[in-house]
């Protein structure tokens, strides 16, 4: 028995395609390159039940052996050694059979070729496709495809490429149909928006697509330490593994801005972005505040569409579209001020907590209850990816990059003012310094990721304007556990205070904890636990809410 950091696997290389930023994943992925050469050695992988990293390293692991025999073991304090055992013996039955019988044949070489992203010269993308033609991403015969997050926004975001000559689409939310397909594709041990994401996509293209499109499927990515960075990898897998012709992963990082398409094309996106998340906040503004939410509805997606036809266009074509829409929508009656109608602040894993399947229907569910759900914006990912880079922790800080923060800083803040009169949302700009420096006295904020943006967005909305905050992640994410752990014991009126948040005191808060409620989501129905929580959660928020806005007299 030789544990894998005694082998000398100095020479190995992982391709530069696997993108694999965990230290100690390098070695496991070098070493079973190592071990899958060598007739004398097989593995043995260990690992824990709901190991973050192991979710996504395990089907690595078994691409590498292929046909080489190989164990694994998934512990926890549960395991017990009998089980262990006759798995063990098993393994070296097999062994001992494989290493018997003459080395198996290899297997033939697959003929597929998969499509691919290409840079042609030092500013043109492209896509090689499986027959080896190079098409610009304006070609015709090229579409941009990118999972629906944000239902609004995403929309805005693939209109915007409009400009730039590319043609885009947003796929639709996923359903049931869609997540089982994800699960199907996937070890089902991986996040769940690994799983919602990898099942659009194959639907769309095994599906949906047309014919003799080459397709080119939008996935950002990261640095890790999120299992985030993997997605791009995986989805390249799949389309390899089940030999889907004309189709590649494109991916810009974070720490490069996510301008990998050009700074003209990133900024309209910007714009986008923004939008959206005010949109989404004025959608459930109207679900759980307007006197007749259906006529509501109706009107709004009357200027949706105005919106969604005017921001691939110029600025100033699309400032006064959206000066014409905030004045329509102000139309909208309330049934009572918007100030005075409670407002829960959702939380956590940016795709989960816009996902309509991965959330329940939460924010209709808390809007027959009265509620106005402020869901976190994905701006604030933008805004802390460039917060990072900005303070030397990640990315360059070359002249591009300030000249896109100046640009984003005028459009971030110009867009709230033109779409404020509509009265449907909270008009506050988020700076991020403000979110990092609440979550700070908990996370460092060195340790890079969401955990820090989902406490401090917790303090820094509750009580102005939020009455009760819900922070929702995948079921094993590792950031949305630790966030969940330091709010389930500090979020009390008493840090508040130590915070320096005395511009709102109750009477009787003492070091009361506050409403909070975190859910964990696999895509299934909230088990009933989790409802009971959610009723619970509610009249406390709803009474916390009537103390800041006690009722008018007379």
């Amino acid at each position: 028995i030789i544990p894998f950091d005694m082998l000398d696997c100095g020479d190995e290389e992982l391709p530069p395609e696997q993108h694999m930023y965990w230290g100690l994943g390098r070695k496991i992925l070098k070493t079973a390159q190592y071990v899958a050469r060598r007739d004398d050695l097989f593995p043995v992988f260990i690992t824990n039940f709901s190991c973050g990293p192991d979710s996504f390293l395990l089907g690595y692991f078994r691409e590498i052996m292929g046909r080489k025999p190989s164990l694994t073991l998934e512990l926890d304090s549960h395991t017990a050694d009998a089980g262990l055992e006759t798995r063990i013996e098993a393994f070296l039955d097999i062994v001992s059979f494989s290493r018997a019988m003459s080395r198996p044949r290899e297997a033939r070489p697959s003929t597929f070729r998969p499509a691919a992203m290409e840079k042609r010269g030092d500013h043109e993308f492209g896509v090689r496709t499986s027959s080896g033609e190079w098409l610009p991403l304006s070609h015709e015969r090229v579409r941009m495809v990118f999972p629906s997050m944000n239902h609004w926004g995403t929309q805005l975001i693939s209109r915007s490429l409009v400009a730039g000559g590319i043609r885009a689409e947003a796929l639709p939310p996923a359903d049931e149909e869609v997540l089982k397909i994800g699960r199907g594709n996937s070890s089902c041990k991986e996040c769940l928006p690994l799983q919602v994401t990898v099942g659009s996509m194959i639907n769309y293209l095994e599906n949906t697509r047309p014919a003799d499109e080459v397709t080119v499927y939008f996935m950002p990515g990261a640095d890790g330490p999120c299992r985030f960075g993997q997605y791009k990898v995986f989805s390249g897998k799949v389309i390899e593994r089940r030999q889907i012709p004309d189709a590649a992963v494109y991916s810009t990082s974070s720490t490069e801005g996510y301008s990998g398409l050009g700074q003209k094309l990133t900024l309209k996106a910007f714009r986008s972005v923004v939008i959206g998340d005010l949109l989404e906040e004025m959608v459930a503004t109207i679900k759980g505040g307007a006197e007749d939410p259906v006529q509501a509805m109706a009107l709004f997606e009357r200027e949706f569409e105005r919106i969604l036809g005017s921001v691939d266009r110029e600025w100033a074509v699309l400032s006064e579209q959206l000066r014409s829409s905030a004045a329509a929508l102000s139309t909208i009656r309330l049934r009572r001020p918007f100030e005075e109608i409670p407002k829960i602040s959702l939380v956590g894993e940016i795709f989960v907590r816009h996902d309509p399947i991965s959330r329940q229907n939460l924010v209709d569910r808390l809007a027959r209850r009265g509620f106005i759900v402020r869901t976190s914006q994905v701006t604030e990912w933008v805004k802390y990816t460039d917060w990072l880079v900005r303070v030397g922790m990640e990315g360059r800080r070359d002249t591009g990059f300030w000249v896109r923060m100046g640009v984003k800083w005028f459009f971030d803040r110009r867009i709230r003012a033109l779409l404020a009169p509509s009265g449907l949302f909270h008009n506050h700009v988020p700076y991020i310094r403000e979110v990092i420096r609440a979550g700070s006295p908990y996370i460092s904020p060195g340790m890079n990721g969401e955990a820090i943006l989902t406490v401090g967005a917790a303090f820094h909305e509750i009580l102005n304007p939020a009455c009760g905050i819900i922070s929702i992640g995948p079921f094993g994410c590792m950031p949305s556990r630790v966030a969940e752990a330091v709010l389930s014991e500090k979020f009390t009126m008493g840090q508040l205070r130590r915070m320096g948040r005395n511009g709102v005191v109750l009477s009787d808060g003492g070091d009361r904890k506050l409403p909070f409620l975190a859910i964990e989501t696999d895509g299934n129905p909230f088990p009933q636990i989790i409802e009971a929580r959610l009723e619970a959660f509610c009249l406390q928020a709803q009474r916390l809410h009537e103390k800041l806005h006690p009722p008018q007299r007379g």
